[in-house]
């Protein structure tokens, strides 16, 4: 007993959390949440305003975008849906009002298409190539239209061609090729909402309202991560493989079928038309495989196909397939649609094919210096309030809008409303006024000087105080287009209305 007595008196005890342990794990905690916060509220923004990756404010940016395009959206559909196709119609908006007749002693060319033609999320859907195409024609008596809606395939653009073709009467229409046009409905796309875990997902909600930008950066890790693991025939293919697919023998069958009901179409209506592929950024590498087999495609129909890519690689070089580099080309680094710049290069494009191989349709030139008009803006604003032209004092007046949530945001990574112009013209200075004007303050972005597409690079021309307040255009960007405008004001009262008033430069438009 004695013995046991000893041996229990000798016992020693271990602590499972000692305060050394607890204090490192405290520190270490305190170093990733503080890694974290700087993370989201320091580097990536600053990342995300420069371009050089994507993240939740380009996100929440678009989704701003995208649903004040929508409410400015003035296209008229189908009165019911047409078997096969979502609804579609001539694009129109607000500020930019297409009627589904031709105007008299025009030519009319007409582009068939997806989400490429429909504008999601230009900031101003002057940036679209079809309506760049349409800036260069202009001179020529020539009008261009689209007809798509974003995930349409050549099946659903035919289906809209048959019934709005014979009221918008074209002269020439253009079949824009992206590279999931052929989609027949006979591949499976794998969904990001079969990667779903509820548990997982609340987990991942808290962390995206404590770190927005981290947690979306995360989840697109994650999502790319399991559609690479999971694609294939059971779930679906990834966004790459799945395009691959639509070029394989089962749905390219179906497809060829389809381009030849496009021939007897263009036949019966006697309109010339050709296709043209839209490569949003040069890559030989990406496009090669997902365009040859169906290059092939369009001309056994019998109708003329024209590659962009090779003259894309031509004149830009390969680039690389991700990165900085490659994001470049997009709208911006969270959407992948052609951007300004490749959208400039498809115009020019399509229009050295139409006066080459098409020349009856282009009319006479004439030059012409066309006043500052404007066209587009965002946030989307009630007919009362929207820009409108006072012809009588040659200036714009509008009410400045009032609900900060929906003003675009990026790049400069503040609240401003925007304003484009229809045509990019030179200025010389900007003028803004208003009974309750305090201040404002106003960026500019211009064309481009060798390859005239908005280079996207706000310039700040300053902040002004009081009721009348004028801006000169600085030397360095003198001579150069002005194609958008951004703003933000404050007023000392509710009566926001304010009047525009741009001065041309004597190099006039671009």
């Amino acid at each position: 007993m004695v013995s046991n007595h000893k041996s229990l008196s000798r016992r020693q005890w271990w602590k499972l959390f000692p305060r050394p342990a607890i204090k490192c794990a405290a520190i270490s905690l305190a170093v990733v949440l503080a890694g974290l916060f700087s993370m989201d509220l320091v580097v990536l923004p600053v990342l995300e305003r420069r371009g050089l990756t994507s993240g939740d404010s380009w996100a929440r940016h678009n989704a701003v975008v995208v649903a004040e395009h929508q409410l400015a959206d003035r296209t008229e559909g189908f009165p019911e849906p047409l078997p096969s196709a979502v609804p579609a119609g001539i694009r129109s908006w607000v500020g930019h009002p297409v009627g589904a007749r031709k105007s008299a002693g025009t030519k009319r060319i007409l582009v068939m298409g997806d989400s490429f033609v429909w504008g999601s999320p230009y900031l101003t859907l002057n940036h679209m190539w079809w309506r760049q195409l349409g800036l260069l024609l202009e001179n020529e008596s020539v009008e261009v239209v689209s007809l798509g809606r974003p995930g349409a395939s050549t099946h659903d653009q035919l289906t809209w061609a048959r019934h709005f073709v014979p009221e918008c009467q074209p002269d020439l229409i253009i079949w824009g090729y992206v590279s999931n046009d052929a989609d027949e409905g006979l591949v499976r796309q794998i969904s990001t909402s079969q990667q779903s875990i509820p548990k997982l997902d609340r987990v991942r909600g808290l962390a995206r309202r404590i770190w927005p930008r981290v947690t979306a950066k995360f989840d697109a890790l994650r999502n790319s991560k399991l559609a690479k693991m999971f694609t294939g025939p059971e779930y679906g293919y990834e966004y790459s493989d799945w395009e691959l697919k639509l070029v394989d023998s089962d749905n390219l069958a179906a497809y060829r079928k389809t381009v030849r009901d496009v021939k007897s179409f263009l036949d019966e209506t006697g309109i010339p038309g050709f296709m043209m592929t839209l490569p949003n950024f040069p890559s030989t590498e990406y496009f090669k495989p997902r365009i040859d087999p169906i290059m092939s495609v369009w001309q056994d129909a019998g109708i003329a196909a024209y590659d962009t890519v090779p003259e894309f690689v031509r004149r830009f070089g390969e680039m690389p397939l991700a990165g900085s580099e490659a994001i470049q080309w997009g709208i911006n680094p969270a959407d992948g649609h052609p951007g300004p710049r490749s959208c400039r290069f498809l115009a020019e494009q399509a229009a050295e094919i139409i006066h080459r191989d098409f020349s009856q349709v282009p009319g006479e030139t004439s030059k012409r210096t066309p006043d500052p008009v404007l066209n587009d803006w965002l946030p989307n604003l009630e007919p009362e309030d929207a820009p409108r032209f006072d012809a009588s004092r040659r200036s714009w007046t509008m009410k400045f809008p009032v609900n900060e949530s929906r003003w675009p945001t990026m790049p400069l990574g503040i609240p401003t409303i925007v304003l484009a112009f229809e045509r990019p013209v030179s200025l010389s200075s900007l003028e803004l006024s208003g009974q309750a004007l305090k201040s404002a303050q106003v960026w500019v972005t211009c064309l481009d000087a060798n390859e005239q597409f908005d280079d996207g690079i706000q310039h700040d021309l300053g902040e002004r105080s009081g009721k009348t307040l004028s801006w000169s255009i600085p030397a360095d960007i003198a001579g150069r287009p002005a194609s958008v405008i951004y703003v933000r004001a404050t007023f000392s009262t509710d009566d926001r209305t304010v009047n525009w008033m741009f001065h041309p430069s004597q190099k006039g438009a671009g």
